[in-house]
């Protein structure tokens, strides 16, 4: 072999290691933005002293989640009925009666990274421990199903029981649009 051709072999090895390092590297920085920009919803039963009870919804990944589903289960049975509405009829179905508030995302709402929203609140008084104890069951028998989207189209499905408790959350990506 003479010296020219080592020298073009070892070009073109040169060249395509190259290549692959710059391919690598590519695949890595593109996987490094989708991470920089995933959320991560959770729900939360929040009780403290002389203040409401709470469900709080908060997204605290790092990225913005953009609400495609939202319902609510009882006995994981779904109940008819959007919005506020199905929260409602969920909660009058499974026997809560005393005062509460109720919001919920809709389609297309989007939650910012460390946003925080209240889904119920409760107005109870701390005596009041026989309707602590009977909110706790009822909210036990609540289930939310939350689909949601990153801004790359990746979306997810959150499963949560509204009481904090219960089965713990799975949350799992369900798919990914190409981008």
């Amino acid at each position: 072999m003479t010296a020219q051709i080592i020298t073009a072999i070892s070009a073109v090895v040169i060249a395509l290691a190259s290549l692959l390092i710059s391919m690598w590297a590519s695949v890595a920085t593109r996987k490094h933005q989708r991470l920089s920009v995933t959320p991560r919803l959770r729900v939360d039963y929040v009780h403290r002293p002389d203040q409401p009870i709470e469900v709080t919804l908060t997204n605290n990944g790092l990225g913005t989640a953009i609400v495609r589903e939202f319902a609510v289960l009882v006995d994981d049975s779904p109940v008819s009925g959007t919005g506020p509405y199905a929260v409602v009829a969920a909660l009058r179905s499974i026997g809560w009666k005393p005062r509460f508030s109720a919001y919920t995302p809709t389609p297309d709402d989007a939650l910012s990274a460390g946003e925080r929203i209240v889904v119920f609140s409760f107005p109870l008084a701390d005596t009041a421990e026989g309707e602590r104890q009977l909110l706790r069951e009822c909210l036990s028998r609540l289930t939310f199903k939350i689909g949601y989207e990153s801004l790359y189209g990746d979306r997810f499905l959150l499963c949560r029981k509204a009481d904090g408790l219960g089965n713990g959350a799975q949350q799992i990506v369900v798919g990914r649009e190409r981008r």
